[in-house]
């Protein structure tokens, strides 16, 4: 036999109580997912913030890092420290002597050769046909007329050659002594060997110093001879 709800009233009681357990249970669903969305929301603005304010915080340090490269670089041209006084004073240097000897060098001894050149040191050299040169424009120097002398004989060098083969000779010379005193014009008129003594002659002739000729209380140039002989020892 089938039982009708009619017949039962206590089943009719308890649906609508389920109805508004239901109804109670969805609206505070809703206050709860609400309440989480305004959760979020405030979680999500205070992160922004956040960032905001480690970026301002970044800016401050790097200020702070200029100002401490300043006080560096200050520091950097500040005068250094001088250094304490030595405590004790360097002992003085020794005294060096003055009195070194001089060194004294191994010079070689050189194989010079004796040469006679007619000429002794308080003669005057041969002089022979003396011709007068037209004179030099002048002052007269009050100087009593005289002829050519030689003041300076140097003498020559013997060729090497002649040396070797042991060979001897002369030259005869003809020059003009200037002036002041010095040697021009120079030439050969005679030698024997010929040209062998030649160079050797007239490069020390070329070095003899006169006092020249006077005339008329006037220096003038005059021409003058002199004749080299070239000796060995034996």
């Amino acid at each position: 036999m089938t039982a009708n709800a009619d017949f039962f009233p206590w089943q009719s009681a308890s649906s609508g109580a389920r109805g508004l357990r239901v109804f109670v249970a969805a609206v505070v669903a809703v206050f709860i997912a609400a309440g989480l969305f305004l959760l979020m929301m405030y979680m999500v603005h205070n992160t922004d913030a956040g960032i905001d304010d480690d970026a301002d915080l970044g800016a401050v340090n790097f200020i702070r890092f200029n100002e401490k490269d300043d006080q560096l670089k200050t520091k950097d041209r500040s005068k250094p420290e001088e250094p304490p006084p030595p405590k004790e004073p360097p002992p003085p240097a020794p005294e060096v002597s003055a009195n070194i000897p001089a060194p004294q060098a191994n010079l070689p001894k050189l194989d010079i050769p004796n040469i006679k050149t007619n000429v002794n040191v308080n003669a005057a050299p041969y002089l022979g046909n003396v011709e007068n040169a037209a004179p030099a424009p002048a002052k007269s120097t009050g100087e009593a007329d005289r002829d050519v002398a030689a003041v300076v004989r140097v003498p020559p060098v013997y060729p090497s050659t002649a040396k070797r083969a042991k060979i001897e000779g002369y030259v005869t010379l003809e020059f003009t002594v200037a002036p002041d005193g010095s040697v021009s014009d120079i030439s050969v008129l005679d030698a024997q060997p010929p040209r062998m003594f030649n160079q050797a002659a007239i490069a020390a002739i070329q070095r003899w110093r006169f006092k020249p000729r006077v005339q008329g209380g006037q220096r003038v140039a005059a021409k003058a001879r002199q004749t080299i002989r070239f000796e060995l020892d034996n």
